[in-house]
């Protein structure tokens, strides 16, 4: 079972390959502050097993669309767009 140091690493390496902010990874994940997606990242805590899934998803949905396909469906923009 990973640990959360591992679990943290992984999160954090799916939201650097999408290219996304902290701020915006963790409103695309749903998570309620971005101060607890940060200690997802830095292995406070453990994603919930939703919270996995929400990260596997998008992860999914980045690896099968363009990059600014992507950014309209989960962030509501566009590249170069606010």
């Amino acid at each position: 079972m990973p640990t959360p140091t591992e679990d943290g690493r992984l999160v954090k390496e799916a939201r650097l390959a999408m290219g996304l902010s902290q701020t915006e990874m963790a409103k695309a994940v749903g998570t309620a502050t971005l101060r607890a997606y940060t200690k997802w990242e830095d292995g406070t805590n453990k994603p919930s097993g939703a919270g996995k899934k929400n990260v596997y998803l998008l992860l999914q949905l980045h690896n099968l669309v363009s990059r600014d396909v992507f950014l309209n469906l989960v962030m509501g923009r566009t590249l170069g767009g606010p």
